[in-house]
């Protein structure tokens, strides 16, 4: 039944919006993630080592006019930059975010 369920769920809404944990190349500790399935948005919240970048993946069939990154609580625009592809979202933060809280949101756009 729990199979069906999950099926039930991805043939409904699609895979939910997810960042791959790879610890070699997360530029930084991730703090918290929450996806919430009724208002489909994503929250992400890390704390970087540095400058780096990472990828936030959505379901393109889904969500096909994109995502929309927002900042979060204490977070500018400023802090982040936002280049999208097909399905994807890289988020990048320059070296001078060391150390801060970030906190973003994805939205379906």
């Amino acid at each position: 039944m729990c199979i069906a369920r999950v099926r039930g769920y991805l043939t409904d809404h699609g895979f939910p919006v997810y960042i791959p944990h790879n610890t070699e190349t997360f530029p930084g500790i991730m703090q918290g993630e929450t996806f919430d399935t009724a208002s489909n948005t994503f929250d992400a919240k890390w704390k970087p080592y540095g400058a780096g970048s990472f990828n936030i993946y959505y379901d393109r069939s889904r969500w096909t006019a994109g995502a929309k990154i927002v900042p979060g609580d204490n977070t500018s625009e400023a802090d982040f930059k936002v280049v999208q592809s097909d399905g994807k979202v890289t988020i990048s933060v320059e070296e001078g975010m060391k150390n801060k809280n970030l906190h973003i949101v994805v939205k379906r756009a």
